[in-house]
């Protein structure tokens, strides 16, 4: 009995252990809780920019602070997150929080926001080698932040310009716009000399240094290389750029053919990397190099390494071609014509991937940044040039204003003769209205209203041409109450403007040309066609149609398919298969499953012929 006590007494004891220890850590959490509320994130961004050379535990870090702006609600926390997560992410996973970053951004409708994530997802892009998503990131970032108040914004999105115009082989522009972001940044570095500041200037003078050695500048190199080197050795923050610099060194040498410094600079940039990413750019140089100083075999497995790659991802640095020329070289000196044949079939598909791609990026820039950056200046020329009228014009009536002030002044001084000068005012006044001449000289100052007029015609029409209409029929999601013809572009956020109308452009002339008749039509092919992604291209379909892609292209068909029929009475009379086929359905029973949901009936029904 006793031994029963003491083991209910031994239960009791631990069952009560437990409970305190429950609530204990119930506590504790609670605690936890109450003070995560109060977390300090600008410690925590403070030990991320710390330990930044590692990129491995920057990231996460970084996973933790994402973690816990999440936890508690704090928007613009998650969006530094996130922003960070572009920076020390592994490259395959850049693209993938850039995207994160904008639809957290677009919620603020914020357009420094906004404009920042579309400039960090577009940077993420470009390092994972998807230069078309960049470069259309980069101008929708550049949409955003070019008329912000503070350049430090307004430069984000012209960055990953400069950088592909570097890519196609544009390096005078490109240098021109690296070399402006860096200067600004030199300049506002002893403004305002904040971690991010640091980070921007490092990064934009190492980047200008690559353009720089793409064009033969070398001396400038010298001046800037040793001014990057001293910078990092006193800014221990932005030491992360180290092996980057370094890179950016080694690539100087050897455009100068000092392969062998190149070589020694490349390899301790990539121990000094230190993390999972692939450095295919340093991996690249060093097989040039080698490839240089004919050590073919030693080349061999840096090229080995970019080409493999490039057949898993089926992505590539537009820089990378050579690679696929050191193969056709090197099997032909093996006098192995079998290999020396697959490699030379490996080029021909490069070249027709990727030529082409170049090419779209190349008129995408030219259309998209280079012709429309003209037009806004243009007509900001011609705004200051009102402007200056307006000043001219402004000037001429405060001076009417100050001499009638004047004389007034001198008629209250002079009361001695205020009533013989009143009376020869209105003597003057009975006269002038007898005579008309007061009318004239009325007409003589034009009036607001009629300046304005005079300011209208003095624009020559032929001097700006003027936006061309796009002639489709908006859906009532983007009408306008005043004018059908208005484009709501705010309904197609976060797609900026100019994409919108090209998108309308295509979608119009693709409507016109009668294209939905091709068959296997689908969204991401005709994407590539528009040079867009399927996201935009079915978000412009849905606001401008209310449809999505599939109904969209079935209407169209449908439609061209009643045209027919009221000026072809004979169409019907063919087979459904045939129908289907030039409607551009994939088959029969599709076209009659589509037509049965458009129109209710079967087409058998619909033609009202049994022998169809």
């Amino acid at each position: 009995m006793k031994t029963l006590k003491k083991r209910e007494k031994k239960y009791f004891n631990l069952l009560l252990f437990n409970i305190l220890i429950f609530l204990l850590g119930a506590s504790f959490r609670q605690q936890e809780d109450n003070s995560s509320k109060k977390i300090d994130f600008e410690s925590l961004r403070n030990k991320i920019s710390v330990i930044s050379k590692d990129r491995k535990q920057a990231f996460y870090l970084t996973q933790k602070y994402i973690e816990l702006a999440k936890k508690n609600n704090q928007v613009e926390e998650v969006i530094t997150g996130y922003g960070f997560a572009t920076t020390y992410a592994p490259d395959s996973e850049k693209a993938k929080y850039g995207d994160s970053l904008i639809i957290e951004s677009v919620k603020t409708k914020d357009n420094r926001y906004i404009g920042m994530a579309y400039a960090s997802a577009a940077n993420a892009n470009f390092k994972n080698y998807d230069y078309k998503k960049a470069l259309e990131m980069a101008i929708i970032a550049d949409d955003y932040l070019k008329n912000d108040t503070s350049k430090e914004f307004a430069y984000e999105g012209l960055f990953t310009i400069a950088r592909l115009k570097n890519k196609i082989g544009d390096n005078i522009e490109a240098q021109k716009i690296a070399n402006e972001i860096y200067e600004y940044y030199k300049w506002k570095k002893e403004k305002k000399n904040t971690a991010d500041i640091r980070s921007s200037y490092i990064y934009t003078l190492n980047t200008l240094i690559r353009i720089n050695s793409a064009i033969n500048n070398f001396g400038q190199n010298t001046i800037l290389l040793k001014e990057g080197y001293s910078f990092i050795e006193n800014n221990q923050d932005v030491a992360f750029y180290l092996a980057d610099f370094i890179s950016s060194d080694a690539f100087n040498e050897y455009s100068q053919r000092k392969y062998s410094s190149a070589i020694e600079k490349l390899e301790k940039s990539l121990i000094l990397y230190n993390d999972s990413d692939n450095h295919f750019y340093e991996k690249f140089y060093l097989g040039m190099c080698y490839w240089k100083l004919e050590d073919d075999e030693r080349a061999l497995p840096f090229f080995q390494e970019i080409i493999d790659d490039y057949k898993k991802t089926g992505k590539i640095s537009l820089e990378f071609r050579p690679s696929f020329e050191f193969f056709i070289d090197y099997y032909k000196k093996k006098g192995n014509r079998e290999k020396q044949l697959i490699s030379v079939d490996e080029l021909l598909q490069y070249e027709k991937k990727f030529k082409e791609e170049q090419n779209n990026i190349a008129q995408k820039l030219k259309t998209d940044y280079d012709e429309k950056r003209l037009v806004e200046e243009k007509e900001n020329l011609l705004s200051d040039r009102k402007k200056e009228r307006w000043s001219f014009i402004s000037v001429g009536i405060l001076g009417i204003i100050a001499a009638t002030g004047f004389f007034m002044y001198q008629n209250k001084k002079n009361k001695s003769l205020q009533q013989a000068i009143q009376a020869d005012v209105a003597e003057e006044l009975d006269n002038t209205e007898s005579s008309g001449i007061g009318d004239k000289d009325k007409e003589e100052i034009p009036s607001l209203k009629t300046t304005i007029i005079y300011e209208k015609e003095e624009n020559n029409p032929s001097e700006i041409a003027p936006e061309e209409e796009i002639p489709i029929v908006y859906s009532l999601q983007n009408q306008q109450k005043n004018n059908p013809l208005e484009i709501d572009y705010e309904a197609y956020l976060p797609i900026n403007k100019h994409t919108v109308k090209q998108l309308l452009k295509s979608l119009a002339d693709f409507e016109k040309s009668n294209k939905y008749l091709a068959s296997d039509l689908r969204l991401n092919t005709l994407a590539e066609k528009f040079n867009t992604n399927d996201k935009y291209l079915s978000r412009v379909i849905k606001i401008k149609t209310g449809k999505n892609f599939n109904n969209y292209i079935s209407d169209l068909r449908f439609a061209h398919l009643e045209s027919i029929l009221k000026s072809d009475t004979d169409f019907k009379e063919k087979k459904i298969k045939e129908i289907a086929k030039y409607l551009g359905f994939g088959t029969p029973e599709f076209f009659a499953t589509a037509f049965k949901e458009k129109y209710g009936k079967t087409p058998r029904e619909y033609f009202e012929n049994p022998d169809l």
